[in-house]
């Protein structure tokens, strides 16, 4: 850590940053950090004094970066008395189209957004060129359109110089001047920057400047802009790579170590993203937060996969010092070549309990213990093989036997065999948990292939999320790339409805059931809900029935079927389409009895299964099922299975043939997984996983 104050309140701020790294924060923690907050509108002069006037703020996002650089490059300027200088870039169309990124599915998303025009020539016409420059550096890959400077004003570098002279991305420098010229247009464009590097790892002289100056030079950058429009244009850039240094981004703060800290952590991303922040603080006492923070942001405990990571650091650290301290003690199994081998060497030898001594309480695992991670696939470097070698006739053996020639008839036709059907799905959005929208969502798409519009009108017709999702699964028919972008935009939507349930952004799960319930709802009835007195016939109430997702209660089927160790989904319809009520009689006492009467024949039904219970029969998966329509038995399919477990969702569709594909987008990316063929029904288990959501559909 960076905090070298001694005091008792920096021992307890040390102590916090510790319990942040882990997402276990303690009230006193939490106490101890808002004592920090300082408000600009009831405590003025703090922020106003020396120590922090403009010293950079550390914020979560690029666009308030950019806010409050703008805002601050004024107020500087007036405060200094001097004009501010609007340096423009010079732009050009990108001869070789726009850059990719370390992301194929980043690359997928924005080539579906990105324009390329007929170009004639390579200037940008003028309208368009004012539109680049009003751009934020947030849209443009952090490279400025137009440069708002002063002399004396701190800016940050965001180009590698010049690395031998500590002239880096990162580096904090001042203003010294500037040389310049002018566009036709009047705009002026910067030649030279002349910088001040802020305490450089060793002391810069280049001859003619003074100490620590140095200057810098416009360089050229191939950036992707996103318009107003959304869309995205790819031009070649000639400008200084430098930012007004009022504000930076928790990633940009990495490495420093900050005397005053003043921080804005609202809308940081997440627990490392404020202790990042945080940490940069040398002591408690020049630790300034901006506004407030969330307390659920730093509580709670650090996710699955980052506890693990933790814990297995902490023992690859713990056999690092025995090798170093404890020489002839460590067994020669502990000298494996891959992480998944030494991890579980080690577990081997101490036992799956056992915790190193140093590690801190947010990650001990004695009662928990953890299984070591899997080997990794092994490479095997492939040659191709050599060519055949050619010999002339002269070369050829005695031996030889001559082949003879067959002439094909010219009607002569080769046949090669269909290759297999490939079905597809989402792409599992890594950064904003996207699974219980995926594993829904491919179902329904797969069922919109075979069935096409048709299969859905009933619930289409009132339904603008469904119609909606199903005009965008029409255009996907010919870009399989557009189905991230059609989940995101119903993602968006969900948000706006209910943010608390339907959470947009971060590692956040939904619950697919609630997916369901929105997609598969229609404002026109498609049967009604009667409760009935079992012994007088009192009608109590007529329910419409709108929703095509049935909550499968387990005090609705399990008492019919005492006894039993398994029951059917079939079965449990039955049940559940009739079944006696705890509610009784208000005339007679006895028992109410609830009947489904179903008017119109559903095109799917979801029947929502609740985890598996040691007191409950274990519910088994039918093919086909029937509800009765009208006093007519109607038939209804088996299309697909969503499982739920371990903070993640995947699913399997059954076709019309009843092959079964298995579908999870973190390992199968876009393919589903054909399993089996036959009519057997699929697995109840996905990986530990069990089904939460069972889709049948009206062929």
């Amino acid at each position: 850590m960076r905090q070298t104050g001694m005091t008792d309140d920096d021992i307890r701020f040390r102590t916090a940053l510790a319990n942040m790294r882990y997402k276990s924060c303690t009230p006193e923690d939490l106490q101890l950090l808002r004592s920090r907050i300082i408000r600009p509108h009831l405590q003025n002069g703090v922020l106003d004094s020396d120590n922090f006037r403009y010293v950079s703020i550390i914020t979560g996002r690029n666009a308030h970066r950019d806010a409050i650089n703008h805002f601050m490059v004024e107020r500087f300027a007036k405060e200094t008395g001097q004009d501010v200088h609007n340096f423009h870039s010079v732009d050009r169309w990108s001869s070789t189209g726009r850059g990719k990124s370390n992301s194929l599915r980043q690359d997928l998303r924005d080539d579906v957004a990105s324009i390329e025009p007929v170009q004639t020539s390579n200037i940008l016409h003028p309208e368009l060129q004012n539109v680049v420059w009003k751009i934020p550096p947030a849209l443009t890959d952090h490279h400025v359109g137009v440069l708002a400077l002063c002399r004396d004003m701190p800016v940050l570098l965001k180009h590698n110089e010049a690395t031998e002279l500590c002239a880096t991305n990162g580096a904090e420098a001042v203003v010294v001047d500037w040389d310049a010229h002018s566009l036709p247009g009047g705009e002026e464009v910067l030649d030279t920057l002349f910088v001040r590097l802020v305490n450089p790892p060793r002391t810069i002289h280049i001859p003619g400047l003074t100490i620590n100056v140095v200057p810098l030079t416009p360089v050229k950058k191939r950036v992707s802009c996103l318009l107003p429009n959304d869309h995205i244009i790819s031009l070649e850039r000639f400008q200084v790579m430098v930012l007004q240094n009022f504000a930076m981004t928790d990633y940009a703060s990495q490495g420093r170590t900050r005397p005053y800290n003043p921080c804005h952590l609202r809308h940081c991303r997440g627990h490392q993203s404020i202790y990042t922040a945080l940490s940069r603080s040398s002591s408690l006492a020049g630790t300034a937060i901006l506004d407030s923070f969330g307390d659920s942001s730093l509580t709670g405990g650090a996710a699955g996969s980052l506890r693990r990571e933790f814990r297995e650091l902490e023992i690859l650290d713990e056999i690092t010092r025995l090798h170093f301290e404890s020489l002839g003690v460590v067994p020669f199994s502990l000298a494996s070549p891959t992480r998944a081998s030494i991890i579980s060497a080690y577990q081997t030898w101490r036992g799956a309990r056992h915790v190193p001594h140093r590690v801190d309480a947010a990650l001990r695992w004695e009662r928990d213990p953890f299984k070591p991670p899997s080997e990794p696939n092994k490479w095997m470097l492939v040659s191709a093989p050599p060519p055949p070698q050619k010999r002339s006739r002269m070369e050829a053996s005695a031996n030889d036997v001559p082949r003879k020639r067959v002439k094909l008839a010219k009607w002569a036709v080769v046949v090669t065999p269909p290759s297999p059907p490939v079905l597809h799905g989402f792409i599992w959005d890594s950064d904003n948990w996207s699974c219980a929208y995926d594993s829904l969502l491919t179902i329904m798409w797969n069922m919109y292939l075979v069935a096409g519009d048709q299969w859905l009108n009933t619930v289409t017709s009132q339904n603008a999320l469904t119609a909606s999702l199903l005009n965008g699964f029409a255009l996907a028919r010919n870009d399989l790339r557009l189905l991230e972008m059609i989940r995101n935009r119903l993602r968006d939507l969900l948000f706006s409805i209910d943010g608390t349930r339907f959470a947009r952004r971060g590692p956040v799960t939904a619950s697919v059931v609630d997916v369901a319930e929105q997609l598969l709802t229609s404002v026109v009835p498609y049967g009604t809900t009667r409760n009935t007195c079992s012994r007088c016939g009192l009608v109590a109430s007529d329910v419409s029935m709108t929703s095509f997702v049935w909550t499968m209660y387990p005090s609705l089927w399990a008492s019919p079927n005492i006894g039993h160790t398994t029951v059917s989904t079939a079965t449990c319809m039955t049940s559940i389409a009739q079944h006696t009520l705890q509610s009784r009689c208000r005339t007679c006492t006895s028992g109410m009895v609830q009947t489904l009467n179903v008017t119109h024949e559903p095109p799917v039904i979801a029947l929502e299964i609740f985890p598996p219970s040691a007191i409950y029969p274990t519910i088994d998966l039918s093919l086909t099922v029937q509800i009765q329509c009208n006093g007519t038995p109607h038939a209804m399919h088996l299309a697909g299975v969503v499982y739920a477990g371990f903070n993640h969702f995947t699913s399997r569709f059954i076709d019309r043939t009843d092959a079964v594909w298995f579908y999870d987008g973190a390992s199968t990316a876009r393919d589903c997984r054909l399993e089996s063929t036959g009519v057997a029904p699929p697995s109840l288990d996905s990986a530990g996983r069990t089904p939460c959501l069972v889709v049948y559909e009206t062929h």
